[in-house]
């Protein structure tokens, strides 16, 4: 059955579906662009204090990531999809530099501000940056005597590993050498806590690491000593 519709009626109906059609078009059109200019003006108001984080005077660079965890986190009032966002475009190379940052202060806020920063990122994102995270992490306990001369910052960076280990599971993988190394020497540490948690991490280890692998990089480690 073939139905044919005529008159104006049909046509009013077809001229305003039309209107409708490429109002939506607009409206979807019009949020995008609103949220990508929302977060370029987001970035304006912290582009300067992420700067800084590379900046010779160190009180510059410890004012700047103070505002910055404060902007950015502890003050709740910043949007969590341009907080993400900007960790992953921006932040993450400077703010990981500061691990090994001369200020104490810098170096605390850097590696806390991390441990609430990968919880926003989803894994497939978060494993980019592993590579980079890793290197700065471990590399303050590798060595000893530890390049991390707090004892506090020391404890703080095996909680960070150990929470990697709990996102990332299985991703950590790759870096299983490495992080072998590094639990090695702070298993040395004479803080009970850091002990503590060394034997939690090796845990995990196990757990998400296959024994061929880690017997390989154990060898490495043996080897090398």
């Amino acid at each position: 059955v073939v139905v044919v519709l005529y008159g104006p009626s049909w046509g009013s109906w077809l001229a305003g579906a039309r209107h409708r059609r490429s109002r939506r078009h607009r409206s979807r059109a019009g949020k995008g662009a609103e949220a990508m200019d929302g977060f370029q003006e987001f970035l304006l108001t912290v582009r300067r204090d992420i700067n800084c984080l590379s900046d010779g005077d160190r009180m510059v660079r410890r004012g700047a990531i103070i505002r910055l965890e404060k902007t950015l986190l502890s003050s709740g009032k910043a949007n969590k999809d341009f907080v993400r966002r900007l960790f992953m475009e921006d932040l993450h190379k400077p703010l990981f530099r500061c691990f090994a940052d001369q200020t104490e202060k810098c170096r605390e806020l850097s590696v806390s501000m991390t441990l609430q920063l990968v919880d926003l990122v989803p894994i497939a994102d978060l494993e980019n940056l592993l590579p980079l995270l890793l290197a700065a992490l471990l590399g303050r306990l590798r060595t000893l005597p530890f390049p991390e001369t707090s004892e506090e910052l020391r404890l703080e960076l095996l909680r960070l590993l150990n929470h990697l280990f709990s996102i990332c599971k299985e991703k950590l993988s790759q870096f299983a050498g490495d992080i072998i190394d590094a639990l090695g020497k702070a298993l040395t540490d004479t803080c009970p806590d850091a002990k503590k948690e060394c034997c939690d991490i090796t845990k995990k280890l196990a757990a998400y690491i296959d024994g061929e692998r880690i017997s390989r990089a154990d060898r490495f480690a043996d080897y090398r000593k």
